[in-house]
Formats: C-alpha cells, sequence, structure tokens
C-alpha cells in the first residue's frame, strides 16, 4: 500500500509545475487493499489544482498489455511484463518493486 502511494506521488512530480491542472493516467492492480488506498482521490476528499489522478483498476493480464500499449502515463505491473515491453522498444522507469 506504501508503494502505491508512491507511485501516485512520483506521477505528481513527474508532472511538473504547471500553471493549468495535469492529469495523469494511473493503472493499477485490481485489489481491494489498492481500492481503500485510493478511495480518497476517487471520490474527491483528497483534491489538487495543480494535478488530477484518473485511477483505473485492471486484472494483471490487462495490465501487462496496457504496459506495451502505454495507455497509462503511470502503471503498476508485473516484472514478467518488462522483457517484453523492452523488446517493443518501450524505456521504461521502474519506480518501486513489490514481492
Amino acid at each position: 500500500m506504501k508503494k502505491l502511494l508512491i507511485f501516485i506521488a512520483l506521477a505528481v512530480m513527474i508532472a511538473g509545475p504547471t500553471q493549468a491542472e495535469t492529469t495523469v493516467n494511473f493503472g493499477y492492480l485490481s485489489d481491494p487493499s489498492h481500492e481503500a488506498i485510493l478511495w480518497a482521490i476517487k471520490n474527491g476528499r483528497i483534491t489538487s489544482d495543480k494535478i488530477k489522478v484518473e485511477a483505473t483498476a485492471l486484472e494483471i493480464p490487462a495490465l501487462i498489455q496496457e504496459t506495451i500499449a502505454q495507455t497509462y502515463d503511470v502503471i503498476e505491473t508485473a516484472a514478467i511484463a518488462i522483457p517484453r515491453a523492452r523488446s517493443k522498444g518501450l524505456d521504461l522507469r521502474i519506480i518501486g518493486t513489490g514481492l
């Protein structure tokens, strides 16, 4: 859970300083523990005039596919997706690891 918050914080830093609100698309593992962490953002309890986080829950196969498709600005994905993504020319930045 702490790593999930680190992902979101890094997304905010990646967005950088801007005048208008920046949207960061975040794909994450569909899991109740993740939903609990993101509840406040998804329900407007935490807001910002600098960044908007659009978070989408995905199952593992979809996370792997979306990593390669580069659909999201920040994505929580499986290590198994990295070699395939690299072979497709995707320059990944690993910002945290799990199990």
